[in-house]
């Protein structure tokens, strides 16, 4: 969604993934990792490689920190159904 917001402003798809970094579990995405998905290495910036959140934030400087999960835990009641 960001890259397609960049993208609505004149940015490049190119120039939009570029200006975003990722963060997993196991830490920076950056092209040194062997364990990336296909639409992980499109976000893999050269970068040193770091576990910790802190020292990526400390070197990248990013303007704006997104945090999400892709873990879903079931909820107890079923509220989306009727």
């Amino acid at each position: 969604m960001i890259v397609s917001a960049l993208k609505l402003e004149g940015v490049s798809e190119e120039a939009a993934r570029n200006q975003i970094s990722l963060f997993d579990v196991k830490g920076l995405i950056e092209p040194s990792r062997t364990d990336l998905e296909p639409g992980q290495k499109l976000y893999a910036h050269k970068h040193a490689p770091t576990k910790s959140l802190l020292d990526a934030i400390n070197s990248i400087k990013p303007t704006i920190l997104i945090g999400t999960s892709t873990v879903a835990r079931p909820s107890p009641r079923k509220w989306w159904r009727p």
